[in-house]
C-alpha cells in the first residue's frame, strides 16, 4: 500500500491537450445561461432552471479541468524551473481575467457615483475592494446574509464570490502539485484525498447548520475544482493509444448520463432548507465530469454542445457572467424592488452586448500579443488601485459622487449605537447586531426602557432627540427577538445566526430582569417585528415543549406581563409599522429612473399582513387581563383609511422595507412620547 502511494506514476502524455474542444465552450454556455436565467427571472421559471445557480458548480469543474491540465504540463513536462513556470502561469491568469473584471468594476464606480445613495455606495465600495483582491467570498460570508437571502439583489458584486474561490484555489493548488512532484508521491491518490476531504468538510458544514459557510468558504468548494483536476489527470497521464478505442465506445453513454444529471440538478436542486451545496452539489459536479470525460466525439457533445451558437456563448461566458449580475442589480436598486420582466430581459440583452464587446475589443489587446509581462503588471496595478479606492471610500467616504446622494432634508442627530456604560454592564452585546443604550443624565430621575428587536432600536433616534424629555432612555435590542421573557426567536436560519440569537436571548432576559429591579424605571416600551417570531419561537425555560406557536405566544406574553405587573411597571406595546412592498429609496431622487416614483401603497397590503395580525391578536387578547398596558399603533401616523405612506412632509420615513429612517423615527417619536408621559403620571 505504502509503496503504491509513494510510486510516482507521472509519465505525461500531453497530446490530449493540444486540441481545442468546442464542446467545453458549449458546456460553459449552458452553465452561464443557467445562472443568468436564474438571476434574471427567479420567480418566473417553473421547474426548469430554478436550480440554475448550479451553473457556477459547472464552471468550477470546467475551470479545474482546463487550468489543471496547464499546470500538469508546466510542472511535469517542462524543463523550465517551477518558479518560472509559476510566474508565467500567474501572468497568463492576470491577462485572462483582469481586463473584463476591471471594465465591470470601473463601470460600477461610475454608475455608483451617479445613481447610488450614500449607504449603497459605501457597501459597493467594500465589495469593490473584495472583488479587486479576490476575497469577495469572505466579505459576503461576514455579512448578515447568504447568497440566497432577501436583499442580495442589491449587492452588484455578489457574483464575484466564485472568482474569489477560483483564484484562492489557484494560489494553493500549484504549490500542492509542486510538493507532490518534489516528494514523488502518487499524484492521483493525493488528488482524490484532497477532493474527498474538501467534500467531507462541505457536507459536514451544511448538515451541521453552517450552510452559508459551506457555500462561500474555499475549503468547502475546492473539491468541485479538484474534481476537474482528477479528470485532467486521467486524460493527461492515464490515456494511451491502446485504450482510446475502449473509451470512445463509452463516450456517448457518458455524455447522456452527464446531461441527465445536469437536467436533474436544474430541475430539482433547491436551497429551501439551507442545504446547498452539500450532497446536492454532486449532481452538477458528476454531470460535468462525465460530459467532459465523454470527449468531443460523443453525440451530444459533437452535435449539441459544439453548435456554433453555444460555442459563441461559451466564448463570451466569462464577460457575460461578469456583466449580467451588476446590470440586474443596478436595475433592482433603481427600481427599488424586483424589476419587471421586460426590464430584466433588456438587462440580459445589454449584458450579452457588453460581453461581446468586451470579448472582441477589450480582452484581445491585453490577453494576447507582445509585452505580456508589462501588460500583466499594468493590469495588476490598475486592479490594486481599484482595491485601494474601494477600501478607502468604504472607511472614509472621501469621494464626492456626481449625484450628492441627496437627502431631502437635513437628518437629525443619530443617537449612539452602543454606550460604554451599557457595554460595561453587558459586554456580550458587543457581538450583537443591534443597540445597547443606557442614558444616565443626573438631572432626570425617571427612566424609560425601550426593549425588543431592531424595531425597538429604530425608535431610539426620535426619542433621543425630543426636546424637554423628562426621562432617561434605556434601550436593549436584539435582532429578531420576540419581547417575551424566557423566549427566543429568529434562530432557524443558520447555525451561526442561531448561536447569535440564542446568546442574544440570554442577554435580553438579563437586561429585562435588571430593568425590572431598577426603581427609577417606571415605563417599559415593547416593540417587535412579528415576522421573526411567527413560526420561529422557543420557550427557553421549557425547551422541550411541543405546544403550538400561538400557545407559545400566549405563554410568553402572559409570563412577561405578569413580571411587569408584579414590579409595578407601566407597559406600552408598540404595534409595528407597515412593511413595504418595495424599497423606499424609490422615493428619493435619482438621476436615472424607470418611471415616476410611487411613495405610498394600498393599506390592504398592511391590513392583510398575516404575521402582524397574528401577533397583535394574541397580545391584545392576553393584555385584556391587565390594567397597566397601553397600545400605540404606528400605523395611525403612517397610514390613513386607504393608503400607507413612505414619505411625509418631504421626508422619506423608511430606510429599508421594514425599518424606519432617522426621519421616520423622529416622525413617530411624539406619538410614543405622548403615551410614555401619560404612563409616567399613573
Amino acid at each position: 500500500m505504502w509503496k503504491f502511494f509513494f510510486k510516482a506514476n507521472n509519465s505525461l502524455l500531453i497530446n490530449q491537450f493540444n486540441r481545442y474542444r468546442p464542446d467545453i465552450d458549449g458546456l460553459r454556455a449552458i452553465a452561464c445561461l443557467a445562472v443568468v436565467l436564474f438571476h434574471a427571472f427567479p420567480n418566473s421559471l417553473k421547474g426548469a432552471f430554478q436550480g440554475g445557480f448550479i451553473g457556477v458548480d459547472i464552471f468550477f469543474v470546467i475551470s479545474g479541468y482546463l487550468i489543471s491540465s496547464i499546470l500538469y504540463k508546466k510542472i511535469y513536462a517542462s524543463d523550465v524551473s517551477f518558479k518560472d513556470n509559476l510566474l508565467d502561469f500567474y501572468v497568463r491568469r492576470v491577462r485572462r481575467i483582469f481586463p473584463a473584471l476591471i471594465a465591470v468594476l470601473l463601470f460600477l464606480i461610475i454608475v455608483g457615483n451617479i445613481e447610488f445613495f450614500e449607504d449603497e455606495y459605501k457597501r459597493l465600495s467594500l465589495h469593490l475592494f473584495g472583488g479587486a483582491t479576490y476575497i469577495s467570498n469572505f466579505i459576503l460570508y461576514s455579512e448578515d446574509g447568504g447568497y440566497f437571502d432577501v436583499g442580495v439583489d442589491k449587492k452588484p458584486l455578489l457574483h464575484l464570490w466564485s472568482l474569489g474561490v477560483e483564484e484562492q484555489f489557484y494560489i494553493i493548488f500549484p504549490l500542492f502539485l509542486y510538493l507532490i512532484y518534489k516528494c514523488k508521491i502518487n499524484l492521483l491518490l493525493c488528488l482524490i484525498a484532497f477532493t474527498v476531504v474538501s467534500f467531507a468538510l462541505n457536507v459536514y458544514d451544511v448538515y451541521d447548520g453552517y450552510a452559508s459557510k459551506a457555500f462561500f468558504m474555499p475549503y468547502t468548494r475546492f473539491w468541485e475544482l479538484s474534481a476537474g483536476s482528477i479528470l485532467a489527470y486521467l486524460n493527461c497521464f492515464g490515456k494511451n493509444e491502446q485504450n482510446l478505442d475502449r473509451t470512445s465506445k463509452l463516450a456517448t453513454p457518458l455524455s447522456i448520463i452527464g446531461i441527465t444529471l445536469l437536467l436533474l440538478g436544474f430541475i430539482f436542486v433547491r436551497n429551501t432548507d439551507n442545504n446547498f451545496p452539500g450532497i446536492q452539489a454532486l449532481l452538477p459536479i458528476l454531470g460535468s465530469v462525465l460530459i467532459i470525460a465523454a470527449g468531443p466525439n460523443a453525440i451530444f457533445n459533437k452535435y449539441i454542445l459544439s453548435h456554433k451558437v453555444l460555442v459563441f456563448l461559451g466564448l463570451i461566458s466569462y464577460p457575460l457572467y461578469l456583466w449580467h449580475w451588476p446590470i440586474l442589480s443596478v436595475c433592482n436598486i433603481i427600481e427599488g424592488g424586483s424589476p419587471s420582466r421586460l426590464i430584466c430581459a433588456l438587462a440580459v440583452i445589454l449584458s450579452i452586448i457588453l460581453a461581446t464587446l468586451t470579448y472582441y475589443f477589450i480582452e484581445p489587446k491585453l490577453r494576447y500579443g507582445k509585452n505580456g509581462n508589462k501588460k500583466a503588471l499594468g493590469l495588476f496595478l490598475v486592479m490594486l488601485a481599484i482595491g485601494i479606492y474601494g477600501i478607502t471610500e468604504y472607511k472614509y467616504s472621501y469621494t464626492q459622487n456626481l449625484n450628492p446622494r441627496l437627502e431631502k432634508v437635513e437628518t437629525v442627530k443619530e443617537a449612539p449605537w452602543k454606550t460604554k456604560n451599557c457595554l460595561a454592564k453587558y459586554p456580550g452585546w458587543e457581538k450583537q447586531d443591534d443597540r445597547c443604550f443606557i442614558e444616565d443624565q443626573s438631572d432626570k430621575d425617571l427612566s424609560v426602557v425601550v426593549i425588543g428587536d431592531s424595531h425597538s432600536g429604530q425608535l431610539l433616534d426620535g426619542l433621543y432627540n425630543l426636546k424637554d424629555r423628562p426621562y432617561n432612555i434605556h434601550l436593549f435590542a436584539i435582532s429578531g427577538h420576540v419581547p417575551y421573557y424566557g423566549f427566543k426567536s429568529s434562530t432557524s436560519k443558520d447555525k451561526y445566526f442561531s448561536k447569535m440569537r440564542t446568546e442574544g436571548a440570554v442577554l435580553w432576559d438579563q437586561a429585562f430582569i435588571d430593568e425590572l429591579k431598577d426603581p427609577s424605571v417606571k415605563v417599559m416600551v415593547l416593540a417587535h417585528s412579528p415576522v421573526w417570531s411567527r413560526n420561529d419561537i422557543t420557550d427557553t425555560l421549557n425547551p422541550n415543549s411541543n405546544l403550538s406557536v400561538d400557545k407559545l405566544h400566549e405563554i410568553g406574553a402572559k409570563r412577561t406581563f405578569d413580571l411587569l405587573k408584579q414590579h409595578n411597571k407601566q407597559v406600552i406595546i408598540v404595534k409595528d409599522n407597515p412593511w413595504l412592498p418595495f424599497d423606499p429609496k424609490k422615493c428619493q431622487t435619482r438621476p436615472i429612473v424607470f418611471h415616476k416614483s410611487v411613495c405610498d401603497f394600498d393599506r390592504s397590503f398592511f391590513d392583510n399582513y398575516e404575521p402582524k395580525n397574528f401577533f397583535n391578536s394574541i397580545v391584545e387578547k392576553v393584555a385584556r387581563e391587565y390594567d397597566n398596558i397601553t397600545f400605540v399603533d404606528l400605523s395611525d401616523l403612517l397610514c390613513d383609511s386607504s393608503r400607507c405612506y413612505i414619505e411625509k412632509n418631504d421626508q422619506v420615513l423608511y430606510k429599508d422595507e421594514s425599518h424606519l429612517s432617522k426621519e421616520g423615527s423622529a416622525f413617530v417619536a411624539p406619538l410614543v412620547d405622548k403615551a410614555v408621559r401619560k404612563a409616567l403620571v399613573k
